[in-house]
């Protein structure tokens, strides 16, 4: 077993890949979007080599959700860091689209940011784009709600996290 483990940690890339998330806020409320997979989740995504993780949060949130945001600031230090090789052997779900990285990557180093919504700017995906009816603003109580129940199916020290932050809004 000792040995098995050793040849399976050769194996394992060492790589993260830097991902950020975005806390949008409008009149007190967070924006979300809902994943089949995992239900409740505020925009995010990979950052490319060479942006900064103020420029990737501008990205993300236009590319993923229309939605265009000012006042991005770090709202942690504190990264985390999603070992898919880890959750996997714990038995813990993986999204199919994290599974096909695990190739390049050992899993996601986690950015947390907050921002201000300015506007939704609907030429970017389109007035009837599927993605922007999955779009609300909910109070901080229920993505709190939210992160309970995603924490008994998912990893729950990343969630236990996520509600630390958004504790603070």
């Amino acid at each position: 077993m000792i040995l098995e483990n050793y040849l399976l940690e050769l194996q394992t890339p060492t790589k993260w890949r830097p991902r950020v998330e975005v806390y949008v806020l409008k009149d007190k409320k967070i924006l979300v979007g809902t994943h089949p997979e995992i239900g409740f989740h505020v925009p995010g995504g990979g950052i490319e080599e060479e942006q900064d993780l103020i420029k990737a949060a501008k990205n993300e949130c236009l590319e993923e959700a229309g939605v265009v945001i000012t006042n991005v600031k770090l709202i942690t230090k504190e990264n985390y860091y999603e070992d898919w090789y880890k959750l996997d052997a714990e038995g813990q779900p993986i999204t199919k689209k994290d599974r096909l990285r695990m190739k390049t990557f050992r899993g996601i180093k986690h950015h947390y940011l907050r921002a201000d919504f300015v506007e939704f700017d609907k030429s970017i995906l389109g007035a009837d784009n599927d993605a922007l009816k999955r779009l609300k603003f909910i109070s901080k109580e229920e993505l709190i709600r939210a992160y309970e129940k995603q924490a008994k199916v998912f990893d729950p020290a990343q969630y236990a996290l996520r509600i630390k932050l958004v504790k603070t809004f």
